[in-house]
């Protein structure tokens, strides 16, 4: 009977061990499981939900209300820890300053509790971002897809796209009412000279670029720039290289043949900031590799010498 009650005693032992250890188990799978769901603020560190990133740009070209001497591409919010900083986070450095937490992918930002510079801009913002000064909520949106960005942080009031998320390329958007494809930017050059335009249609406006500097190899010493420099040539000369990032859905026909439209980025040189147009794309070529530019380079000076742009130094 006393070893039998022994026995007993080790079993029922060793059972409540094993439930006591499986509850532990799953009081500790439960916690990892509520510790995934949402986020924890610990040690004033905020450890961001999944999918959502730590900066991000904000999205104005759906407002028609943006002031015009107003240069917003580069103002950004970021995250860090439990302040945030919003404005150019770079140079003069950030405008406003406060706390925010995260909680089930939305952000709680409080209004700024510092705010280091007024302008038409910031003010615009601020605005913007918090009407009547009052603390907002941004909810994550994975489904938000831009020409630029995908996904993005918004409310009623802002949207600010995911800076760590470009969209996708090869894909179709609408940019300012305009079907296009996005493409992975590439250098190109056109074979014939080209009229440039401010928008993908032979009626649209003839946009002018100066060609003050030309900053390239192959006329520094023969060619210098004319003396006219306040001329703007309406044209993408032959053999100019320039950048390529968007292409038109439709495709016109000219001449008989059809081709889409495509925006280009040309630079006068290196302090130019670039200036973008649309010309028709049955002439766009890629640009070459070094040992077959020769042609090319050629091409460039004698378009460049046909219009003026450059002329050859006497000796």
């Amino acid at each position: 009977m006393k070893k039998e009650f022994i026995i007993l005693f080790f079993i029922s032992f060793t059972l409540l061990s094993c439930q006591k250890k499986q509850n532990e188990n799953q009081t500790f799978t439960n916690n990892e499981q509520k510790s995934i769901n949402e986020t924890v603020i610990e040690n004033n560190e905020s450890k961001t939900e999944k999918g959502l990133s730590d900066k991000w740009i904000i999205d104005l070209s759906i407002y028609n209300d943006v002031p015009e001497d107003s240069f917003i591409s580069y103002i950004s919010l970021h995250l860090n820890k439990e302040n945030y900083s919003l404005g150019y986070h770079f140079q003069g450095g950030p405008f406003a300053h406060g706390k925010y937490t995260i909680k089930d992918n939305k952000v709680f930002l409080n209004y700024p509790d510092d705010i280091r510079e007024e302008s038409d801009t910031y003010t615009y913002l601020l605005n913007k971002i918090f009407p009547d000064k009052e603390n907002q909520v941004l909810t994550y949106d994975s489904n938000y897809k831009s020409l630029a960005y995908s996904g993005c942080l918004r409310n009623k009031n802002s949207i600010f796209a995911d800076m760590n998320n470009p969209s996708p390329v090869n894909e179709e958007y609408d940019f300012e009412g305009i079907k296009v494809i996005k493409l992975e930017t590439y250098n190109a050059y056109s074979k014939e000279t080209i009229k440039l335009r401010v928008y993908p249609s032979t009626t649209a406006e003839i946009g002018k670029f100066s060609y003050e500097i030309v900053e390239n190899y192959r006329i520094k010493n023969e060619y210098n720039v004319c003396e006219d420099k306040d001329s703007l040539v309406p044209y993408l000369l032959a053999g100019k290289i320039c950048k390529v990032d968007l292409k038109t859905v439709n495709e016109d026909e000219i001449d008989g043949i059809k081709a889409p439209w495509y925006r280009i980025g040309i630079w006068g040189g290196p302090e130019d900031r670039g200036h973008y147009f649309w010309i028709w794309g049955a002439y766009l070529e890629k640009w070459p590799d070094e040992e077959n530019r020769k042609e090319v380079d050629d091409l460039f000076v004698k378009e460049a010498l046909r219009l003026n742009v450059v002329k050859k130094v006497e000796s």
